[in-house]
């Protein structure tokens, strides 16, 4: 118990503006300044820890912790500038009281040295560019506006942060991550794969998948006159709701009740909002995302984005909802009886299991889909959009491990995907762009998937009973989630 509650002492210190979006009070106007000599202090701490801790689950929390610390980059503290703002909007917090500490933390990021790889510094122009949208609604405090403009004219990216203009400055290795890439896998994500093994399996259900993929968009094709998948996704877009929070609030009713049929009990404390993501946070969540507030404790709720600019079709609608609410959303409502350590949203380790259980939940309602007698039309658009969505999947995860090892720049990357999957390269650029924010996070995604289905299938269980209980299991760290699930794939063995 001391060692959980040291780590939960941890997740304050370096998380405090999560820990008070997730119900800590005492955290409220806190944030963590990531200068050296605090990450040396917080590290000199986790050191102690690990001397101490026995526990599978306890050693991968503290040295993920430990291994994020140490391969710090200047982009996650601007990064996550637009997350704070955002999370004092929803708690109903003046941003004032945060505001300190946050220039304080730029002019330390002045001080120090920009010769960093171009790649890591177009991340920081990135996220300084959407703190600034959102400090102009926000805030009428000019001065950090002023500390984030100086920085940014220090990192020398004197160039419009267009797609073409990343292309061409993305070369090989433009991350610097290439000796370092195994340890934000293992490490900080928790993921205890090779690289070159992920790779090797995402390749074959790659194209596994793409056979079906070719099949059904052949069919759509001959059957609307259509000529190639970017025809395709315009066609389906213009036969779409005009209204995203309308549609989708329609969808999730008829969602609703075959899920909590066929696949999974869902909590009676249950309930989420809706939002268009705000502009600020566009980079970050270029399609959708799922969050929460209080947690931890007080008046827990969930927290549904929509991104307007993503263009989204009604078919990718439903796999969205499909993903985000009844993936992410219940497993936080399901799980709020959880362990504290299993509840602790962006910690780096709950990143990957939150993926394993959403993505594993479209494939299981793909295949429940296709007896709902949902019509042709829907069960043929509904594939095209699944499998494409599976396409993006396995390439997000070779694109992680290629371009962060330098194996490919990401222009070679795109060609290669674009010339595989026929998919469009500028659909490519936005669907893979936002996960180098957190190098290793995209594995996960294929990894999980397959390896919760794998146990669904071996163990031959009462789906929803098993579901059920993986739901409430809540974000503990993906093999400890794995181990997790395998017991209570025994527990209902027929």
């Amino acid at each position: 118990m001391k060692i959980e509650n040291e780590i939960v002492e941890l997740y304050k210190e370096i998380y405090p503006v999560y820990a008070f979006m997730q119900g800590i009070s005492e955290c409220r106007g806190k944030i963590f300044i990531p200068s050296k000599t605090n990450r040396k202090k917080v590290i000199r701490k986790i050191n102690l820890l690990l001397k101490q801790a026995r526990d599978k689950k306890h050693l991968i929390i503290l040295k993920s912790l430990k291994y994020k610390l140490e391969l710090y980059k200047p982009y996650q503290f601007v990064n996550g500038l637009g997350s704070y703002l955002f999370n004092y909007e929803m708690k109903k917090t003046s941003v004032s009281e945060i505001l300190p500490d946050l220039k304080e933390g730029v002019r330390i990021l002045i001080k120090e040295d920009t010769k960093m790889p171009i790649g890591i510094r177009i991340l920081c122009a990135m996220g300084i560019d959407n703190a600034i949208v959102g400090l102009k609604k926000m805030s009428k405090d000019g001065e950090l506006i002023y500390l984030l403009k100086r920085y940014r004219a220090k990192l020398n990216i004197n160039f419009e942060l267009n797609r073409e203009n990343i292309l061409h400055n993305f070369k090989k290795n433009s991350l610097g991550r290439k000796k370092e890439y195994k340890k934000y896998l293992n490490g900080v994500m928790g993921v205890p794969e090779a690289p070159r093994k992920i790779e090797k399996l995402c390749l074959k259900w790659l194209r596994l998948t793409l056979s079906e993929f070719n099949l059904v968009a052949d069919k759509i094709k001959k059957k609307y006159n259509l000529s190639d998948v970017g025809e395709i996704d315009k066609f389906l877009l213009e036969k779409s709701g005009k209204n995203l929070l309308k549609t989708a609030d329609e969808w999730r009713k008829k969602l609703r009740l075959p899920i909590e049929k066929n696949l999974l009990e869902i909590s009676k404390r249950h309930k989420v909002k809706y939002i268009i993501t705000p502009d600020y946070l566009e980079s970050k969540l270029p399609i959708a995302a799922a969050s929460a507030m209080n947690y931890l404790s007080g008046d827990f709720e969930n927290i549904l984005f929509l991104t307007k600019k993503a263009k989204i079709n009604d078919y990718f609608l439903v796999d969205i909802l499909v993903h985000e609410e009844f993936g992410h959303n219940v497993n936080f409502s399901n799980s709020l009886d959880s362990n504290i350590l299993d509840r602790l949203i962006f910690l780096p380790t709950m990143y990957p299991t939150a993926e394993i259980i959403a993505t594993y939940l479209e494939y299981r309602f793909f295949e429940l889909s296709k007896k709902l007698n949902l019509g042709r039309k829907f069960d043929l658009f509904y594939s095209y959009v699944v499998f494409k969505r599976f396409l993006i999947v396995y390439l997000r995860a070779i694109a992680d491990i290629r371009i962060n090892t330098g194996k490919n720049s990401f222009a070679e990357f795109l060609e290669w995907a674009n010339n595989e999957t026929g998919i469009n390269k500028d659909s490519l650029f936005h669907d893979i762009f936002g996960k180098f924010f957190i190098p290793g996070y995209a594995t996960a995604y294929p990894l999980g998937m397959h390896a919760l289905e794998n146990l669904r299938k071996k163990s031959n269980i009462n789906e929803k009973e098993f579901n059920t209980k993986v739901w409430s299991l809540g974000l503990p760290p993906f093999s400890v989630f794995l181990d997790s699930a395998k017991k209570i794939g025994k527990e209902f063995k027929k």
